[in-house]
């Protein structure tokens, strides 16, 4: 059976064992390096397709040897950043592999069209996920380009810590015959927490007063919130990183409550706590278009009359442009689509 075919099949094998825990299985006796590259780390007695005629299987001459640097050759094909306690479980499918494919051979199952079929579309596949693999290596920023995104874009890195009053619209000891506040209600609230805010009143005193006040059994919503990022705030309250240490915050009134805020911190986030993020946003954005500049130009056409009417595919071939991610390095993620039907065009 094609190599090509097995290492596809490998691949499953390697997702799996990617996630086995760091504890499974008895410790080995000896670390890899320690271990001479031709050592045998596989050997599969009984099973000799390359030996001379007549060699019977029960043989002690029948067998078929894996050194270490054969099977680190596959695994460095696969993932080279295999844990070492997950590479028994690939060496266990490879070897199973070894022996059904074999017999595959015997058979004559090489020769079938439907092999050949799969062999073809199984080369595409991995033939696409090179390109995107190599495709993301050449996406990688450089570090000028790092501090210039940093540079050019201060308010995503932007952290403030904030104090929150929130008042809710619905009180849990309201009757059901109690009308329900409206927006004005709550925002002439909302008013008077913020003015014993700018009073210099305790945020935490001044939401368990009103808690207390509405009868409330249950305890009030904690009133810090350390380190917020423009990009986890709400749009409605993006205005708060306009604000300085000290500020007080406009009443804002949400379908959930009112809310009102104290600044009491703000700072820059320092590039060495962001740089893998921006190193990854940088690598996909580059990705993305490297992608779409190689499938944008073709303009697939579909046989509605075949498919029911029912696809619904953008302009473009669609997969490699949108599939590939800066911080997937999973060997075994599906290869991106290419647009092709069920047959592979034939040379």
């Amino acid at each position: 059976m094609s190599k090509t075919f097995v290492c596809v099949l490998l691949l499953s094998s390697v997702c799996f064992a990617q996630a086995l825990p760091p504890g499974l299985g008895q410790a080995r006796p000896a670390e890899p390096a320690e271990i001479p590259a031709t050592a045998p780390v596989i050997t599969l007695q009984g099973l000799c397709p390359n030996a001379p005629a007549g060699t019977q299987k029960g043989s002690p001459d029948c067998k078929t040897v894996i050194t270490k640097a054969e099977f680190e050759k596959i695994i460095n094909t696969l993932n080279p950043k295999l844990p070492l306690q997950a590479r028994e479980s690939v060496a266990n499918d490879y070897a199973k592999m070894l022996v059904l494919s074999t017999e595959a051979r015997k058979r004559g199952l090489e020769e079938t069209p439907r092999f050949k079929e799969l062999l073809e579309f199984t080369r595409m596949q991995i033939a696409a996920r090179e390109l995107v693999n190599t495709a993301q290596e050449e996406s990688k920023p450089t570090e000028a380009e790092i501090e210039k995104y940093y540079k050019d874009n201060p308010g995503k890195y932007e952290q403030i810590s904030l104090k929150r009053i929130f008042i809710p619209r619905n009180n849990p000891n309201a009757k059901p015959t109690d009308p329900k506040p409206t927006d004005e209600t709550l925002k002439a609230e909302g008013e008077k927490a913020r003015a014993r805010l700018v009073a210099g009143d305790d945020p935490d005193k001044v939401e368990k007063d009103f808690y207390e006040a509405e009868g409330s059994k249950m305890p009030p919503p904690p009133t810090t919130i350390p380190n917020w990022r423009r990009d986890a705030v709400p749009p409605s309250q993006v205005a708060l990183f306009d604000l300085k240490p000290g500020d007080i915050s406009p009443v804002t009134v949400e379908p959930a409550g009112v809310y009102v805020y104290k600044v009491i911190d703000k700072k820059m986030i320092p590039i060495e706590s962001v740089r893998s993020e921006i190193e990854a946003q940088l690598g996909a954005e580059k990705l993305r278009s490297t992608i779409d500049s190689l499938t944008s130009s073709v303009k697939p056409e579909f046989n509605q009359a075949y498919f029911g009417g029912r696809s619904q595919l953008p302009p473009g071939i669609v997969g490699p442009a949108s599939a590939p991610r800066a911080e997937n390095s999973n060997p075994s993620a599906p290869a991106p689509s290419t647009g092709t039907a069920a047959s592979t065009p034939k040379k």
